[in-house]
């Protein structure tokens, strides 16, 4: 994984589904 994303991992972890869907940074992970 990205360092960058290393912070928005935590968010994306929890609700990686909605993040995927709200924002297109989810689908870096």
């Amino acid at each position: 994984m990205i360092p960058m994303s290393s912070r928005f991992t935590k968010k994306s972890l929890v609700s990686d589904s909605e993040a995927s869907v709200n924002t297109p940074s989810g689908k870096r992970l």
